[in-house]
């Protein structure tokens, strides 16, 4: 807790929360991955192995990470992550399946309730944060999920307020 507390005095860390039965997510404010990992090396839990640790470049489309402020509220928010998964039956169809998911989260947006969007590049997938009731068939019904090129996975995030400008 105290690296994690260091880190966002000194605005490195611009987001952290914990998902609902383990795991969790850190936004850092770097471009570099290798500066990540050094940021987290000294943490116990991450030195003890509590976690099996993913670091992925973002790029936010739809809100942005901010600092939230002291006092905190917490909140808790849908956390979709969509996972590639390129197989022989699809990567022909990728590119055009890519474009058509990035239309349905711009429309997806217009419902109000998407709080932040962000892809992690053209290897990894997308995440989606949703605040309100979750129909999961909506976030299913993206054209990269249908034709198989994206697995989802659907989490709740406790995050503090306003940690996406929300």
């Amino acid at each position: 807790m105290a690296n994690i507390s260091s880190m966002a005095k000194d605005g490195r860390l611009l987001a952290a929360g914990p998902f609902e039965g383990g795991g969790g997510i850190f936004v850092l404010k770097t471009s570099s991955i290798e500066e990540a990992k050094q940021w987290l090396a000294s943490d116990p839990g991450v030195k003890a192995e509590r976690w099996r640790l993913e670091f992925l470049p973002v790029i936010f489309r739809t809100g942005k990470p901010c600092t939230a402020l002291e006092p905190y509220e917490m909140v808790s928010y849908h956390f979709i992550r969509y996972g590639l998964t390129l197989a022989k039956h699809n990567v022909q169809q990728a590119s055009a399946t890519m474009r058509n998911h990035e239309q349905f989260m711009k429309d997806l947006y217009k419902t109000g309730n998407v709080i932040a969007e962000a892809t992690f590049g053209d290897s990894e997938g997308s995440i989606l944060i949703m605040k309100g009731e979750l129909d999961q068939r909506v976030v299913e019904s993206s054209p990269a999920v249908k034709e198989l090129l994206f697995e989802i996975d659907v989490k709740k995030l406790w995050i503090a307020k306003g940690s996406f400008c929300e």
